[in-house]
């Protein structure tokens, strides 16, 4: 496939390396490599990826833009077959409780002298899948610190996943943590009708529509729109993502 601009083309490139296959290891190959396919070949992604090209107008940004949109609409697509979707009342005590939590944590790690080398000095960026030595000393802390075993787990797991992505130290994994999970609980739960059909889809263009917001300051609604299209053979359009991403779950 010709690529359809500069960004489209650094897409097609990044795609061959694998590191994004690596980043999902719950995908098996096959099912990665489809949806990075339509995502990437789909003639009713063609849009989207001209509306993502005029939006990166520095080329200085094309690879971190190609890579975000590609890890955001992976997430998200594998993300909301594993949540919990709540109604908003317990989505909103869920995640202030983890943040209290995590905080609460905090605190005691960097008064506890036997944890480890304490908040700074234990650095996450080299903990790999395979490696549960961290997750088992983080979720037995804070089960000693009275946090329960559920809500250390979720801690723990959720925290590898940030150490992998970022390389944070255990400070600053933890710190931003309690940050997202303040994020999640003030946004509202992205799907309350986990029972319709198309709840995936709604989740989907809600995920990659606060990507896009956050990286380029506007929602790029059609991208959404299309991406939708092109991996759940959705009928979406860009007035639709506006009214989902916009409803008020409050």
């Amino acid at each position: 496939m010709k690529p359809i601009n500069k960004l489209h083309a650094c897409a097609l490139e990044m795609a061959d390396w694998g590191e994004l296959r690596r980043a999902f290891p719950a995908f098996s190959v096959q099912m990665h490599d489809e949806i990075i396919s339509r995502l990437l070949y789909s003639e009713l992604m063609r849009g989207g990826w001209e509306k993502l090209g005029s939006a990166t107008k520095l080329e200085s940004r094309y690879m971190r833009v190609a890579h975000g949109f590609l890890h955001t609409s992976l997430d998200a697509y594998m993300a909301y077959a594993a949540a919990k979707v709540r109604p908003i009342s317990e989505h909103r005590n869920h995640y202030y409780e983890l943040a209290s939590s995590i905080n609460a944590l905090i605190e005691a790690i960097s008064q506890d002298p036997d944890f480890g080398c304490g908040l700074s000095g234990h650095a996450l960026g080299q903990v790999s899948r395979q490696d549960q030595k961290m997750r088992e000393q983080l979720t037995a802390f804070a089960m000693r610190k009275g946090v329960s075993q559920d809500t250390a787990s979720e801690i723990a797991d959720a925290g590898e996943v940030f150490a992998i992505q970022y390389g944070e130290t255990l400070g600053e994994m933890l710190r931003g943590l309690a940050h997202q999970a303040e994020s999640i609980a003030k946004a509202g739960p992205l799907s309350l009708h986990p029972n319709r059909k198309d709840s995936h889809e709604h989740y989907f263009v809600r995920r990659t529509t606060r990507w896009m917001l956050h990286e380029f300051k506007r929602p790029l609604y059609m991208v959404s729109a299309c991406a939708a299209n092109a991996l759940f053979a959705s009928d979406m359009d860009p007035n639709h993502v506006q009214k989902l991403v916009r409803r008020n779950w409050k």
